[in-house]
């Protein structure tokens, strides 16, 4: 199975997706954007490098105390 995206032509000279979409972007006036078709792994790892916004930091409750807080000796 392939997936279809549209990615920026950039993209394509440079060989990294940083940026796609499902449709051609309606903001694309001088065909600057084309469609590719990828493997739905390659797809997978894109999703996956998506940010979500939080913290990339994975703490367990008594290391974040450490960090953030300070003894009130």
């Amino acid at each position: 199975m392939k997936v279809n995206i549209w990615i920026h032509k950039n993209d394509v000279i440079n060989n990294k997706i940083t940026d796609y979409s499902y449709t051609r972007p309606y903001h694309d006036r001088n065909d600057e954007w084309v469609q590719v078709s990828i493997s739905v792994d390659e797809f997978a790892r894109i999703e996956d490098k998506k940010e979500t916004g939080r913290s990339t930091k994975n703490y367990t409750y008594p290391d974040f105390v450490k960090e953030h807080y300070k003894d009130n000796e």
